[in-house]
């Protein structure tokens, strides 16, 4: 309960920084407007804060209505969505790497992580009560032997405990002067106190304490307090001075001068006469003209575009606009729809609820490979595929169970041997068409056609941007070899000829047990059809030449295994259970990963001991880099020794343990890795091997 209303402040915390920000760009660059202008712009973060629900617009500027979602503390692959596509592509992989939860551990490190983060704001939130009422009580002690003035209509009182006029209360306020005051000065400061109440003062500004005591840990609503409390006070100046003369001006700034308060704290309560940005103020008093009748109306059109674009949340596109077109006019292309209208309940009739969320199938099949086969629920009970499930556990479709998918919003489940993707009723995926993150989806151009009936392919050039989360592989401008066997797109008859345009969705794809790994190999499809797989086009670089000796051998290119495909080191030396990656099995394996998958660093071109990625089931230590001095044409490595559980459940003690060799080079887009057998190699022998290894990739071109 707690760790939901903390997400929750928080999100709402996160969406209310673009209207904080827009206020503050406004107070900046329109210095002519009215402070009462000011206050009501300050009123709408109040309410984007306060509102416990959201107002869909078209004209909305707020990037993204929910940053942080629910479903990160319990799901496998936790992402953000902050609205733009830049900052998700470099913080979602590191959420990914850092918080993926280890199947071996029952709890998900975020869920510990922000139930901890929970009690600090709870935490903080008491201390801010408890500053609150300690300030209160302190001013009521010293106000207790306050005198009451003749002026009966309000409750102002001559005090000898106090340096400084100020308002006290919200339900009955009252107005407190030092009895120190002459009656020059006294008049100026009932004006100004008077005008606070008329405005409601004493209620907007402990209301803003309250939401800030809310929103501590957003260091932008500590400065919006503080211009709120600003522009209240320039706000009351202009009140009390907008029909006086010049006489009165310079009066009025004396006594704000006199009476100027050097605070070094946050004020909690009171309302005092010269406690804010007194220099500004007096500034404002002597400059102050009459606001002419332009700036009403733009100050009037600065709160309609704040309220309009800032304290709405985006809504989304027109169903009947969402599609995906071919990049090429003529005749061969074709527009895919993904809208609801394809997807609604009259078309997609499997369904199935889990905590009260209603999830839809989305026709697509998830292909990530290495789960531990640890379901996060199961569906209790099955009701006829008519009907629509409205109980924790339902569906109507006989499976298994469900495991909680790769993005927020979405649940899989294994049927047929397939993991189906469903999303929640509504969602973007279904309303909007947008394709699930384990699928990849990019539009191509056909460059050669395979007649051989034994070897049916066709091979592509990428046109478009890649469209996924997982498209650091697949990469426009690169040509790739699909296999047609079982094509059936529903576009062609035929396979297409030399010179179409073809979208292709990727129906899953091949990762080791750490979701953040990414990798070579795509299974994928053209919408509507059974998957088929996709191999780099180009694979001449594995010329290999390693010192090994007679008994051991590579097989042929594996495209299942490592990190993109490779060469399994035989023979087989480990036994696994179901879900241990192939080349956990054998002596070793020779592969390749994208450079973008990896941290690894370098200093001064020299390679550093970093950012290799490591495997869910894996214990792994640093050891070295080797082969610093070898020429370009045999790049230094990272050396390793990691250990694979093997997932065997007769003794969970067996482990695969391996010598890992990351050969890499700055500027590169591969990095390549050997890995050897602890079993049929020692430390010493694994080094040798690794510094004989010369590949035609190594070559310096």
């Amino acid at each position: 309960m707690i760790d939901s209303l903390f997400l929750n402040i928080l999100n709402i915390s996160l969406t209310a920084v673009y209207l904080i920000l827009a206020v503050t760009i406004i107070r900046f660059f329109f210095k002519k407007l009215p402070k009462w202008s000011l206050c009501i712009l300050w009123a709408v973060v109040a309410i984007r804060l306060i509102m416990p629900f959201s107002i869909e617009c078209v004209l909305s500027l707020i990037p993204s209505a929910r940053v942080i979602s629910e479903e990160i503390i319990t799901t496998n692959r936790p992402t953000i969505d902050s609205g733009f596509v830049i900052i998700d592509n470099a913080i979602n992989p590191v959420v990914e790497s850092s918080f993926t939860p280890d199947v071996e551990v029952s709890v998900n490190p975020l869920q510990i992580i922000i139930h901890i983060a929970a009690i600090i704001w709870i935490i903080g939130i008491i201390f801010m009560a408890a500053y609150a009422l300690m300030s209160y009580i302190r001013l009521r002690r010293q106000v207790k032997m306050s005198i009451g003035m003749g002026d009966t209509s309000l409750q102002i009182y001559n005090c000898d405990g106090i340096g400084s006029p100020f308002i006290l209360g919200i339900l009955r306020p009252a107005i407190y002067i030092p009895s120190t005051l002459d009656e020059e000065t006294r008049k100026y400061v009932i004006a100004h106190e008077k005008a606070h109440l008329k405005r409601g003062d004493h209620f907007w500004k402990p209301l803003g304490f309250v939401l800030l005591s809310i929103y501590w840990f957003n260091p932008l609503c500590w400065m919006s307090y503080i211009l709120l409390c600003r522009d209240i006070e320039a706000a009351c100046d202009e009140k009390v001075i907008k029909d006086k003369e010049k006489d009165y001006l310079v009066s009025y700034s004396q006594a704000l001068l006199d009476l100027n308060i050097q605070r070094r704290s946050i004020a909690a309560c009171p309302l005092a006469f010269g406690e804010t940005n007194v220099k500004a103020r007096i500034k404002g008093v002597l400059n102050y003209k009459k606001p002419a009748f332009w700036i009403i109306v733009v100050s009037v059109i600065c709160i309609a575009a704040v309220t309009v674009c800032f304290l709405t949340d985006p809504k989304g596109k027109d169903n009947n606009d969402v599609s995906i077109m071919h990049d090429n006019p003529d005749e061969n292309n074709a527009t895919t729809d993904f809208s609801e209208e394809n997807n609604d309940d009259t078309t997609i009739k499997r369904m199935l609820m889990v905590n009260g969320i209603l999830y839809v199938d989305t026709g697509y099949v998830s292909g990530v490979t290495g789960r531990c086969g640890n379901l996060d629920g199961s569906i209790t009970s099955v009701i006829p595929e008519d009907e629509v499930p409205d109980e924790d556990g339902e569906s109507n479709f006989e499976a298994l169970g469900y495991q909680l998918g790769f993005q927020a919003g979405t649940i899989e489940v294994p049927i047929d041997n397939e993991w189906c993707i469903f999303a929640e009723k509504g969602s973007d995926i279904l309303a909007k068409g947008e394709i699930p993150q384990s699928v990849l989806q990019f539009v191509a151009t056909v460059t050669e056609v395979s007649d051989d009936e034994n070897d049916e392919y066709i091979i592509v050039e990428v046109t478009s941007d890649v469209a996924s989360m997982f498209s650091g592989s697949v990469k426009k401008g690169n040509r790739y070899k699909l296999s047609t066997k079982n094509y059936d797109s529903g576009i062609y008859e035929d396979k297409p000829a030399v010179g179409n345009v073809v979208i292709i969705a990727c129906k899953g794809m091949f990762l080791e047990t750490d979701p953040a790994i990414i990798g070579y190999v795509y299974y994928i499809s053209p919408i509507g059809s059974s998957p088929c797989a996709i191999l780099p086009y180009d694979i001449s670089d594995w010329v290999i030449n390693i010192d090994l000796s007679e008994e051991y051998s590579f097989s042929d290119f594996d495209e299942m295994i490592g990190y993109g495909g490779g060469f399994l080191l035989l023979p087989k030396v480990n036994e696994g259970s179901e879900g241990t990656p192939e080349e956990w099995l054998y002596s070793g394996m020779l592969t390749r990963c994208p450079a973008g998958n990896t941290d690894i660093k370098f200093a001064n071109g020299l390679l550093q001991l970093s950012g290799v990625p490591i495997h869910n089931h894996t214990v792994a230590e640093y050891i070295e880099v080797i082969g610093e001095t070898r020429s370009n044409r045999a790049w230094s490595a990272i050396m390793l020794e990691e250990k694979h559980d093997l997932y065997n459940n007769a003794n969970m003690n067996i482990s695969g343990d391996y010598w890992y060799f990351w050969f890499a080079k700055e500027g590169e887009e591969y990095y390549y890795v050997l890995s050897l057998s602890e079993d049929e190699f020692t430390k010493d022998q694994a080094r040798n091997i690794a510094l004989s290894l010369y590949l035609k990739a190594f070559d310096n071109q």
